[in-house]
């Protein structure tokens, strides 16, 4: 059976439904809906959503067919009047079915006050046992295993991380963070620092902005994403929520340097950034996840300036507070990014597919809670443990030194001008 594609609107009173379905036998058709559930078939199309608010059938329902666009127009009387439904774009999270909790030490992630205290998913014996056995999880959710295993052989740059499967998160993170070390090049920085007209212009560049609906290539696409509710241990969906913020620095750096377009080094550059893409880092604070995106942003990119990427965290800041569509668009963009890559297609599979399904169930109070969260955290250049004072200081007494210097020798060229007069 195919998914027709549909879209929602209301009114104070009515929830429709309209369904393109050209290509069926409208005798055929068969509506039903009931609280928040609705369901369309008519072959060869099926449609079921999970409504986002209830709605009743009474003799204010319709349903008709317009031949000429091949569209049924359903018509739902709400439960409540003038009560406005939230989400209507969400096209995965009305595809996803309602699915009962498993147990009370699985809950399903959805838009819940972000507990800033609660422990950190730990490391436990069973993570220990897998460890050993070169199965330790990793992924959204740490949904999967092995894959890297599997394609390091014929993917060998899909990621940084070596033999994951068999490391432990403190291994990964300290190899991870002795890598960004060495990769740390002064030189570089130092000429980003005081040769900056390309990054200045960079920096008063506005943030890109973005329709406040999907396109219809958008609606396509959130229609292809997994159908599921996200059932994780408690911990966990912190820890997703983090990541989220890790992997919009990183695209959002993209679309800053190349002025709200992207390239074809974009894939390289996104995944490069994103210790969650390219390590499977798991983070346990707000100011983890911005030493890492800052400290990784002077290590590897073409641009590496400190103020450059806390204007790019102000663009994820600004992402978190336009809401949950706008998340949504940047996760779609950025996995057809991904997609269009020979390798880092993997981690559509690994990681966005599931961020963008799932992204649609949180709401905006949560989002604005993680906004708040990294705006508050307060970064020195010391945290990033790069010796970013000391190196500034040395090249400002340099610089200071040609400085004098020049000033003596102009001087002097100044007294034997005088002299031979």
């Amino acid at each position: 059976m195919l998914t027709p594609a549909f879209k929602l609107h209301q009114d104070a009173d009515f929830l429709v439904v309209e369904i393109k379905a050209p290509y069926t036998k409208v005798s055929d058709a068969e509506i039903f809906f009931e609280d928040d559930d609705f369901c369309f078939s008519s072959t060869p199309y099926y449609l079921r959503l999970t409504l986002p608010g209830k709605v009743i059938e009474d003799d204010k329902a319709t349903a008709k067919y317009e031949a000429d666009t091949g569209t049924f127009v359903v018509s739902m009387t709400k439960q409540q009047p003038g009560e406005m439904f939230e989400g209507l774009d969400l096209l995965t999270k009305l595809l996803t079915p309602r699915c009962p909790k498993k147990s009370p030490s699985i809950q399903v992630l959805g838009d819940e006050p972000i507990d800033c205290k609660i422990d950190q998913v730990p490391w436990t014996t069973q993570d220990e046992e897998a460890l050993k056995l070169g199965s330790r999880h990793y992924g959204f959710a740490r949904r999967s295993t092995g894959v890297v295993a599997r394609l390091m052989d014929a993917i060998p740059d899909l990621v940084d991380i070596r033999d994951p499967e068999h490391k432990s998160l403190k291994e990964s993170r300290d190899e991870r963070e002795l890598l960004e070390k060495q990769h740390f090049n002064e030189e570089h920085y130092l000429a980003d620092l005081y040769d900056n007209d390309a990054i200045e212009d960079l920096l008063v560049e506005p943030a890109t902005t973005r329709p406040a609906l999907f396109s219809n290539e958008e609606k396509a696409r959130l229609c292809r994403l997994p159908r599921r509710e996200y059932l994780m241990e408690k911990g966990m969906r912190h820890t997703m929520l983090l990541g989220l913020a890790d992997v919009l620095f990183a695209y959002a750096y993209d679309l800053r340097i190349n002025q709200g377009e992207h390239c074809v080094e974009s894939a390289w550059t996104i995944s490069k950034l994103s210790a969650t893409l390219s390590w499977f880092e798991e983070f346990d604070s707000a100011k983890s996840v911005v030493r890492s995106c800052v400290r990784r942003s002077l290590c590897y990119p073409l641009y590496r300036s400190w103020d450059l990427a806390l204007r790019v965290l102000g663009d994820v800041i600004s992402f978190l507070h336009r809401g949950t569509i706008c998340v949504v668009q940047c996760l779609l963009d950025l996995h057809t990014i991904l997609e269009q890559h020979d390798s880092r297609f993997v981690l559509n599979q690994l990681y966005i597919d599931d961020y963008a399904a799932w992204s649609q169930h949180l709401g905006a109070a949560t989002l604005k809670e993680l906004a708040q969260q990294l705006s508050e955290v307060h970064l020195s250049k010391s945290d990033l443990d790069l010796d970013l004072e000391e190196l500034e200081a040395g090249a400002d007494a340099a610089l200071a030194e040609q400085a004098a210097a020049l000033a003596d020798s102009v001087a002097t060229l100044q007294i034997d001008s005088d002299d031979s007069e």
